[in-house]
């Protein structure tokens, strides 16, 4: 039986998070979303990531097109963060479901895709859209590293090594202007995203 996150309003206040709310956005995109956790505070490892954070401040950064962050791999299809959408979603194909809203934080639409296992995000800026996230919806699909929702706190923090920020159950690998946030809950991986850091 698949381990699996369905939570319909969700939808709304994630497209809210990227640019309507008073969240902020150089978070985790999906940080805020989350209830309160009852896993405990981890100790912070000794040697975190090495990847500076980018700055937090000013209007959000245009994105460079280069991959950012952390791979996700779909049917051999390599996704990262940050960069153009339409080639992605070219070789992805038909979407299962498709939603759009007007962008509060961006002139255009912002564009959420469905597809088996995932979502994947997406934000308007010049003549392009790119991708802001792609978020885990059931345990069909993994990270390279082998992560899935459902999986153990502890084999995943095994898996994942030294993290760059722990809040509230909320665990974030940061890596250029990408990140992995990882949220758990009851001792397992609750909702998982790669996200694109806008400052």
């Amino acid at each position: 039986m698949k381990y699996t996150m369905i939570i319909p309003a969700m939808l709304l206040s994630i497209l809210l998070l990227f640019g309507c709310g008073g969240a902020d956005q150089s978070e985790s995109a999906f940080a805020a979303s989350s209830s309160e956790s009852e896993d405990p505070a981890p100790e912070k490892p000794d040697a975190p990531n090495d990847t500076p954070a980018p700055p937090t401040t000013g209007a959000p950064a245009p994105p460079t097109g280069n991959p950012e962050g952390f791979p996700f791999i779909y049917n051999d299809i390599t996704i990262h963060v940050g960069i153009p959408a339409e080639p992605i979603l070219r070789k992805l194909g038909e979407p299962l479901h498709y939603f759009e809203a007007p962008s509060c934080a961006f002139e255009g639409i912002d564009r959420t895709y469905f597809y088996s296992g995932f979502e994947l995000h997406t934000f308007p800026m010049g003549d392009a859209d790119y991708i802001l996230a792609v978020r885990f919806t059931d345990d069909s699909v993994k990270t390279p590293d082998g992560v899935y929702l459902g999986k153990s706190v502890i084999d995943t923090l095994a898996v994942l090594g030294g993290y760059d920020e722990y809040n509230n159950g909320m665990y974030t690998y940061i890596k250029g202007r990408g990140s992995l946030g990882v949220m758990t809950e009851n001792g397992v991986v609750a909702d998982l995203s790669y996200n694109f850091i806008l400052h």
